[in-house]
């Protein structure tokens, strides 16, 4: 089996995301086709992040894992209370959304790991994600619609299960498939990127005369939900050289379907029966059953990188005009 470096040529795919996100910006007035995302952010997101983290700033290292209660004191409908669930780590961030109340209270969790006092920026992302979470479910209940978790399926759950297993790279990247590109997973960390962008452009401060790609390249790919997604993207662009066997086994490990995975059982009995009876029969495959084609495996990675990429232009599209033209706009007002 080939190594993953096999698969990835970063020149190719970084030349070809990022001069075409280039020509994107520069010339989005004859793209007379394009439809922006609306990333639905609630109202003054930033402000209340910025409450939010104020709370978590006041934690010690060694904090006590507890529950907290954050008021938002505002008038707008979400969030109200934010309750936070806030956990030990040996390293890393990570969060879970729980629940949130048609009052626009919301639950999280909030993992924390042992040098989180110096990762504020990517705190400040990770609890705008799962505000995210409980904003699309806080508008759901609010209509009497399902809630975001009837929509959770049996592939992405088990998606979720296999994304940091030792399991062989194709495994992780059909786990990352469907786990990430979830419609509400990706919608949240959408909008992450918005405060991401955000933050790059202060920090570098591109103009219409320097746009930066290069320093917003090397940005983007320092965080880790994007260094994947765009590791994804290169996965896609060699995805043709993989072995149809392989790419099947693979995805049925996450995606066989409960009809297939009976049947194997029930086959798997059938023989054993035959066999302890003496009977001559061919043993059936222990592999689990892939539900697509290798071709059909395929058409869906592609599909889902390029609607993400189409996605991911239009924030940033979004984000650069309401930053840089106004910015550059200010200094001739």
């Amino acid at each position: 089996m080939k190594s993953l470096q096999e698969y990835i040529i970063d020149d190719k795919f970084e030349n070809y995301l990022f001069d075409n996100l280039k020509t994107f910006l520069i010339y989005n007035d004859l793209y007379s086709g394009i439809i922006e995302e609306s990333l639905e952010l609630f109202a003054n997101y930033q402000t209340i992040l910025d409450i939010i983290l104020n709370d978590i700033k006041k934690l010690h290292k060694n904090f006590e894992e507890k529950q907290i209660k954050i008021s938002i004191n505002s008038s707008q409908d979400y969030p109200k209370n934010v309750y936070i669930n806030l956990f030990h780590r040996k390293e890393g961030i990570s969060g879970a959304f729980n629940k949130a109340l048609k009052n626009g209270d919301v639950y999280i969790d909030l993992n924390l790991g042992e040098n989180f006092r110096i990762k504020w920026n990517r705190i400040k992302i990770m609890i705008l994600h799962e505000l995210m979470h409980g904003y699309h479910e806080f508008v759901r209940i609010s209509n009497n619609q399902p809630s975001i978790f009837d929509e959770y399926t049996k592939e992405y759950k088990i998606a979720t299960k296999n994304l940091h297993k030792q399991s062989n790279y194709l495994i992780r990247y059909f786990a990352f498939l469907k786990y990430f590109f979830n419609k509400e997973e990706i919608e949240s960390y959408l909008a992450t990127l918005e405060l991401l962008f955000i933050q790059i452009i202060d920090k570098i401060k591109p103009s219409f005369e320097d746009l930066k790609f290069d320093n917003i390249k090397k940005l983007i790919k320092e965080e880790d939900v994007w260094r994947t997604y765009f590791s994804f993207g290169k996965f896609v662009l060699n995805i043709d050289n993989i072995d149809d066997k392989e790419l099947e086994q693979s995805y049925a490990e996450i995606c066989e379907t409960i009809e297939d995975k009976d049947k194997r059982i029930k086959d798997r009995i059938e023989y054993l029966k035959k066999l302890s009876k003496g009977e001559i029969t061919i043993e059936p495959s222990k592999d689990k059953i892939s539900p697509k084609s290798a071709e059909e495996i395929r058409k869906e990675c592609k599909d889902a990188w390029k609607d993400f990429e189409r996605e991911f232009n239009s924030v940033f599209l979004e984000v650069f005009n309401e930053n840089i033209r106004l910015s550059n706009i200010n200094k001739f007002v």
